[in-house]
């Protein structure tokens, strides 16, 4: 039963946030200091036996860079269906980090 406190525990919610995690190549415990919470509740959340706030959900959306519709349903949020996303998705997982580091470096150079 929800609580207003807790999202119910899910398996399916936890291994969207792994799979995000490790794609984006923090470790559970460089993303539970980030989002506030010790290396286990990460561990216990990935794995659908514990849930999480609200609050804690929107900072594992701020962290992982991801919509909330797509950790708790699974589903791409209206913004992502960009053109340029669309290309980015397309592309291998060495391909996509050499864009990604290119992409860092021209914002670090706007600044």
């Amino acid at each position: 039963m929800f609580d207003g406190k807790k999202i119910y525990k899910d398996s399916n919610i936890g291994s969207r946030i792994r799979s995000t995690r490790e794609h984006l190549r923090y470790t559970q415990e460089g993303l539970g200091k980030l989002v506030g919470v010790n290396t286990q509740h990460i561990s216990d959340i990935e794995r659908g036996e514990s849930g999480f706030t609200v609050a804690k959900l929107m900072r594992f959306c701020e962290i992982l860079n991801i919509s909330a519709d797509y950790i708790l349903f699974g589903k791409e949020s209206a913004f992502d269906g960009s053109p340029l996303l669309a290309a980015i998705k397309k592309l291998d997982d060495k391909e996509r980090d050499v864009t990604h580091e290119m992409i860092e470096l021209y914002l670090k150079k706007l600044k």
